[in-house]
């Protein structure tokens, strides 16, 4: 996220859509959290070409967080963005490491 990014600022209202919706539905007291990172402010050890970035990152041991983490690259609708979390958002902490990129 860049507070600075027109695109960025396009997403804003689904994201925090997105966020109530997780709230409303329960998915929060399930451990999925939505946020937001200002890339202006903050360092990650993520790998930022462009903005905005979407990832989803399972719940994992951190030392495998990064190999199995989703980088979404689909529509910003957000009915799309809430398809993206229900079908991924699942504990992966029994498969095997993988690195995917989801195209919707």
């Amino acid at each position: 996220f860049s507070p600075t990014c027109r695109h960025c600022q396009d997403l804003a209202p689904a994201w925090k859509a997105l966020a109530k919706k997780m709230e409303s539905t329960g998915f929060v007291k399930k451990g999925v959290t939505v946020a937001e990172m200002d890339m202006l402010k903050n360092e990650c050890d993520e790998t930022v070409s462009s903005f905005p970035k979407l990832v989803l990152y399972p719940a994992v041991k951190k030392e495998s967080k990064l190999r199995r983490k989703l980088v979404y690259q689909g529509s910003q609708e957000l009915e799309t963005l809430w398809d993206f979390v229900v079908e991924n958002a699942v504990n992966l902490e029994d498969m095997e490491p993988v690195e995917s990129v989801m195209e919707l």
